[in-house]
């Protein structure tokens, strides 16, 4: 079952009472690698936390995965996030999830079916493409159909920012 992805037995909820990884079982699971530190990770916060309140609660959860240097700056982070984190001192455990689903950087969001299999790990994308939830629940082929619509306008995005900053460089320096 999807809780098997887990590797602990307990979350930490919002009141900052555990909760049994049992409880999240037949649930939708997306599984957000983030950290206070890093400048689009605090952007894309505020837009998944908005994204979450539109979704079904008794069908999906998403846990906070800490890519934190210290526990002061991840609950501090935490405080921002409205769903579920895996305690920070399971760096560890954190560390291997990170590299079962190949978190190559974040902020990274893994989408798991009911089961616990991958639905996508470009799950950032899927939210750009899908931000009221309209689609949702996903499978892999209409995950990666919403990813393709918004990867497409961000390397378009990123081809204009580089173009302007050669320009920049060229005519300042």
């Amino acid at each position: 079952m999807a809780h098997l992805a887990i590797p602990t037995e307990t979350l930490l909820s919002k009141s900052g009472a555990s909760l049994p990884v049992s409880s999240l079982e037949g649930k939708i699971l997306m599984l957000y690698f983030s950290a206070s530190w890093c400048p689009p990770c605090r952007s894309f916060t505020p837009q998944l936390a908005s994204y979450y309140a539109k979704l079904p609660r008794d069908k999906v959860e998403i846990i906070f995965i800490s890519m934190d240097k210290d526990e002061s700056a991840f609950q501090s982070y935490y405080q921002k996030m409205p769903w579920l984190a895996m305690p920070f001192a399971l760096r560890k455990e954190q560390s291997l999830l990170a590299q079962r689903f190949q978190v190559r950087g974040i902020p990274s969001l893994v989408i798991l079916d009911r089961t616990g299999s991958v639905v996508t790990t470009n799950g950032r994308m899927v939210v750009a493409a899908d931000p009221n939830g309209e689609a949702f629940p996903y499978n892999s082929e209409s995950a990666d159909a919403l990813a393709a619509k918004v990867s497409g306008g961000i390397n378009f995005r990123l081809l204009l920012f580089a173009v302007f900053i050669f320009l920049v460089y060229k005519y300042l320096f």
